[in-house]
């Protein structure tokens, strides 16, 4: 494992570049990357760079570049112009597996598990260890998976199919890939989307303890609280130029948000006030039916959704919002309670049933 080393400060963006002292021994630079498509510029000279242990921030609107520049790190386009270097020395990475050979990792917000196989071979699927006799080491791969799920305080059946986990879980198998990878750098592409405050919380300390083992963190986010919590430094692009560099604890969130949108944005919003139109949807004391693992995650749940209306359903993961909305549109059986639709009882077979009443469903996955 890497030596601790603290997070190095930086200074201030000049041209495009993030200026730092010239002593500064960086994990990963990119200096003045172009990258093009179809003749359309969508990285614009960008440099950013990574020392040991640094947790900085990637931060932009949609469409400012991220996406592009997390491919350009990870091997998954090469650039059309400036250059990449690791340890100091220029590099080019052709596909993935070379920079996944570097040390780098990439925790996407897409998944990219395999949902047929197993949890433990999902997090070692690639770098599978071996025995002396060249087959496959199923005993260390088993605890190396429990150890590193341990360790995100995630305590699952590595045997288990990763198709039967949440997302949320699944998004913590991803993370645990990169830990059990030694990665000297991990990308973290939008990594809370999936999570509970509890567990984001425990990201936090995951990030804190790598960044203490000299782990460079890309902490790619729309969260800026989060950034603010996690993250030391920061860079900001818009339209796909490096607009402004820094430390965290130099800048507050609306600075952030102005150099991400280009202008001032005013921070809140109040919901127009409108007049309540007619019952459309009515759940009665929903319940699920009990499953044998988990028991039953729905009980008693009522709400009325009028006509016009944008009624938020909350909760942490596992408190049963996703298995609601599955049971109104047809995908889980009900197991008690009303549905209403229009004002006349309504109960989906199938989700074909429930489109042609007229409900569409847009699912976390």
């Amino acid at each position: 494992m890497i030596s601790s080393t603290s997070p190095q400060r930086v200074g201030h963006l000049e041209s495009g570049r993030d200026t730092r002292p010239d002593d500064v021994a960086y994990v990963l630079e990119a200096r003045d990357l172009v990258k093009r498509f179809f003749g359309v510029t969508v990285l614009d000279g960008v440099s950013l760079a990574l020392a040991p242990g640094e947790v900085r921030a990637l931060l932009g609107e949609n469409g400012a570049g991220k996406s592009t520049m997390i491919n350009l790190l990870s091997g998954v386009h090469q650039p059309d112009g400036g250059e990449l270097r690791f340890d100091g020395a220029p590099v080019r990475f052709h596909r993935p597996l070379d920079a996944d050979h570097a040390g780098i990792s990439v925790i996407r917000q897409e998944l990219s598990l395999f949902p047929d196989l197993s949890v433990a071979e999902a997090i070692f699927a690639g770098h599978l260890p071996v025995t002396g006799i060249g087959t496959v080491d199923w005993r260390r791969i088993r605890e190396a998976a429990r150890t590193a799920l341990k360790r995100l305080g995630l305590s699952i059946d590595v045997r288990a199919p990763v198709a039967g986990l949440s997302i949320a879980q699944q998004q913590m198998v991803e993370i645990a890939r990169a830990l059990t990878r030694k990665s000297r750098v991990v990308i973290m592409d939008e990594p809370t989307a999936s999570l509970s405050p509890n567990e984001v919380a425990h990201l936090g300390g995951i990030i804190a303890q790598l960044s203490s083992e000299g782990v460079a963190v890309l902490y790619v986010s729309h969260r800026l609280d989060e950034v603010r919590a996690f993250c030391s430094t920061y860079t900001v692009l818009r339209d796909g130029k490096a607009v402004s560099a820094g430390l965290v604890a130099e800048t507050d969130i609306p600075a952030l948000i102005r150099d991400m949108a280009g202008r001032e944005i005013e921070i809140g919003r109040r919901a127009a006030a409108r007049a309540a139109g007619a019952p459309v949807l009515e759940v009665k004391n929903l319940a699920s039916r009990p499953e044998p693992r988990s028991g039953q995650r729905v009980r008693d749940v009522s709400f009325t959704l009028h006509a016009g209306e944008i009624l938020g359903l909350a909760g942490i993961v596992g408190a049963g919002r996703t298995e609601t909305a599955r049971m109104i549109f047809g995908l889980d059986h009900v197991g008690g309670g009303e549905i209403r639709l229009s004002g006349r009882p309504f109960a989906p077979a199938s989700p074909a049933a429930a489109m042609a009443a007229g409900i569409g469903y847009v699912s976390e996955d």
